[in-house]
């Protein structure tokens, strides 16, 4: 939904800013934004596409998606590499000043369809306020309580769970994680791209747990949930007996 506004949001933007220039989105996607990008500017007057993903680093399903997609103004680029170094292409073209210089010259300016977009995230934010406002109306929250969003399925039912139980957030602190080559067997159904995916992900996973501020890793006293092989109401009951025991211990 949120992609099927932005390219209207911009132009509209535009118009009132006097900007001239024709707006070419460039986005890198793993597969999963590529298409909802590609569909929502699809034909739409004053924009154009370019879409770059890894070409062995997608299921066959997401690339004919893309691929496939009608529009005159719609461009998709398979590169030889992973997600992440499509992303640095992207952001590298963003920051050249003097290719900026040169498609002004021609009548165009770059913009993005990732998240760093403010137009983008804008309409999300309705995601979250209705869900708030929700909540607060069947009585599960309390008026003014803060209560903390993400966007992993897993972390959206456990805030579910606590809010729905009361569960003091800060009694139990879990470390979940799984095997990464059978998650993405599981949730990609296709075994080609798996093996290139799984490096990436060991990059991104080193960087996230090396970065200086705020790396991701376990904390001393936290307990870990190796999840591969089970369900979400399955790790829904095994972190609430995980919980009960904490309780009872104090």
């Amino acid at each position: 939904m949120a992609l099927s506004i932005l390219p209207h949001l911009l132009t509209t933007a535009a118009k009132k800013n006097q900007v001239k220039n024709e707006i070419v989105i460039l986005t890198a996607t793993s597969g999963d934004t590529g298409k909802a990008a590609l569909a929502g500017c699809a034909d739409v007057e004053g924009t154009r596409i370019v879409v770059f993903y890894p070409k062995n680093g997608v299921s066959p399903i997401q690339e004919k998606q893309m691929v496939t997609q009608k529009g005159a103004n719609t461009f998709v680029v398979g590169i030889h590499g992973n997600y992440d170094q499509a992303q640095t292409g992207v952001k590298k073209m963003f920051s050249d000043k003097e290719l900026a210089k040169e498609l002004d010259a021609h009548g165009f300016q770059f913009s993005s369809a990732n998240s760093i977009n403010i137009g983008r995230l804008i309409p999300q934010v309705v995601y979250y306020v209705y869900a708030y406002a929700k909540l607060y109306a069947d009585g599960r929250i309390a008026k003014d309580e803060k209560i903390e969003i993400t966007d992993e399925e897993l972390d959206a039912e456990i805030e579910k769970m606590a809010a729905q139980y009361g569960m003091e957030a800060d009694k139990l602190k879990e470390y979940i994680g799984d095997n990464e080559k059978e998650s993405m067997k599981r949730d990609l159904a296709v075994t080609k791209a798996v093996d290139l995916i799984m490096e990436n992900v060991k990059e991104r996973d080193h960087i996230d747990s090396t970065r200086e501020t705020s790396p991701l890793r376990q904390a001393e006293d936290a307990i870990v949930l190796d999840n591969t092989h089970m369900t979400i109401p399955e790790q829904e009951n095994w972190l609430m007996e995980e919980y009960k025991k904490r309780t009872e211990e104090e």
